[in-house]
């Protein structure tokens, strides 16, 4: 995974949330705009090269 190029795909609208991600960020009353600034600012926390859905990452940031 690559921080850069999840910037680059959130800057160009390049991207979706999963139906549960959409659920999760519902319950938790987060925002699309939200989780936009934590992709823009972040850093990867962690990664899971073999998750059975794809590659896939844990991005987040200390404060906003």
């Amino acid at each position: 995974m690559n921080i850069s190029w999840i910037r680059k795909k959130v800057k160009s609208e390049e991207y979706d949330l999963s139906d549960h991600a959409h659920q999760e960020r519902q319950a938790e009353q987060i925002t699309t705009e939200e989780i936009e600034k934590t992709f823009l600012k972040g850093a990867i926390i962690e990664e899971y090269p073999e998750d059975p859905r794809g590659e896939s990452c844990l991005v987040g940031t200390k404060s906003l």
